[in-house]
């Protein structure tokens, strides 16, 4: 009995340090789990539809009187970059009325399809996702980076559905697709490129983030290991740019950017702004290329303002 004891605590002792060992050495597996509890606090929940979607999604509403608001992700990031406004939902949700998606890019589209990953298609297939999984008629369409050029296309390609749109951000000209410093590129990245990702960093926000160095490995690993290059490949070689179909946009639209902003020049806002019939720019101070994670709060009162803006 007493042997059986000891194998048993050296057992657990070693499990113990195997997972230690892991979490060393995977620095954003806990950042990751810290995240999930978190949102699971703030009434988040993971959703999957088979085959469809997945992402994350807050708020509860009647199927006859719903306004849903759908967050679309850029390159190398994922639905929890849109963790610090779904966590405050309640600040710009009305209960019972409306309800938030974030969607992850990742689940409508795939590598070994290269047409799939061009912006327009991806498009489409969240528009199928929403109209046979999604009890919601009425969309508010947030968008930002490579995920705003995704955001435009579903307003084109469904005026009936998408009543509102925010781009934020935005990619998607053609102008913009040639003024991307090449040492943030990821096609550029090799073996998980630290530095690049420090400079991508250092242009995007207003404020750059101080991190240790295992958690800049692991970041620069996981994004090389992403489908980004692919998918930039993909869409300068089969995508088309929203310059000339911009003008098709009839619905209230609001171009959000951040002043701070080193990866997509703030002039291209008042570019969308001048394409976009009636649309309003706001440009935001002390603020870099991802407003919802260094600015969230101007950012979720634009969402409010555009979820009450007249009849939706």
């Amino acid at each position: 009995m007493k042997k059986r004891k000891v194998i048993t605590a050296a057992t657990g002792l070693f499990i113990l340090m195997g997972i230690g060992v892991y979490l060393i050495w995977n620095p954003l597996f806990l950042e990751g789990m810290k995240s999930r509890y978190q949102l699971w606090q703030a009434g988040v929940q993971p959703f999957q539809s088979s085959p469809g979607a997945k992402g994350l999604r807050v708020g509860q509403c009647d199927v006859n009187n719903c306004q849903c608001v759908l967050l679309i992700h850029g390159l190398g990031d994922d639905p929890t970059t849109w963790r610090r406004i779904l966590m405050r939902a309640n600040e710009w949700l009305k209960p019972g009325t409306e309800v938030a998606y974030a969607v992850d890019l990742a689940s409508v589209s795939d590598v070994k399809q290269p047409e799939s990953l061009v912006s327009k298609q991806m498009a489409r297939k969240l528009i199928d996702w929403v109209r046979t999984e999604v009890d919601c008629k009425k969309w508010l369409v947030v968008g930002n980076s490579f995920g705003g050029s995704v955001a435009a296309w579903a307003a084109i390609q469904w005026p009936e559905g998408i009543r509102r749109l925010m781009l934020v951000s935005s990619s998607g000209l053609k102008e913009i697709s040639k003024s991307m410093p090449k040492d943030i590129d990821p096609r550029n990245w090799t073996g998980g490129d630290v530095q690049a990702l420090k400079n991508f960093q250092k242009r995007a926000y207003f404020k750059p983030r101080e991190l240790p160095e295992a958690v800049w490995q692991a970041a620069a690993a996981r994004i090389a290991e992403s489908p980004a290059g692919k998918i930039l490949d993909a869409n300068d070689r089969l995508g088309e740019s929203l310059d000339t179909h911009l003008g098709a946009l009839k619905i209230p639209t609001i171009v959000f950017w951040g002043k701070a902003d080193g990866i997509i020049d703030p002039k291209f806002a008042r570019q969308f702004g001048s394409a976009i019939s009636g649309a309003t720019i706001r440009e935001v101070p002390e603020c870099g290329h991802l407003p919802q994670k260094e600015c969230p709060v101007p950012l979720m009162a634009a969402i409010r303002d555009l979820l009450g803006a007249g009849a939706f």
